[in-house]
């Protein structure tokens, strides 16, 4: 039912009140969405982003479950990456270029060690 919480304007339609719900057939934005206050929550079902990927500036923080790169890996440019809690690399291991250094507790090695020079 229409209230006068709802306004329809040739330059679109607002809910001033109450917000919105959407019970079937989902959203579509054809020239894109922007939620301009309040933040955007995605519940049950989660986020998925096909085409052009997501770009996102001011960072990103996650929290819960952490979080799982699949195909293609992932690539952290200029300022590096920080771990805190340690880290675990498995199946390929790890190549560093570049050099390492290694501060504090220094190095523990289990299984065997071994250095050649190219």
């Amino acid at each position: 039912s229409l209230t006068h919480a709802l306004s329809v304007t040739p330059s679109g339609f607002t809910v001033s009140a109450g917000g919105m719900t959407i019970t079937s057939g989902g959203l579509s934005a054809g020239t894109g969405l922007t939620v301009s206050a309040g933040g955007l929550v995605v519940g049950g079902g989660g986020m998925t982003v096909y085409s052009g990927g997501m770009q996102v500036t001011g960072g990103m923080t996650i929290q819960g479950a952490g979080m799982s790169v699949g195909n293609g890996g992932a690539w952290v440019a200029d300022g590096g990456v920080q771990v805190t809690g340690g880290m675990s690399v498995f199946s390929s291991g790890a190549t560093v270029t570049g050099g390492m250094s290694i501060f504090s507790s220094g190095v523990r090695v289990t299984g065997g060690l071994s250095v050649t020079q190219s």
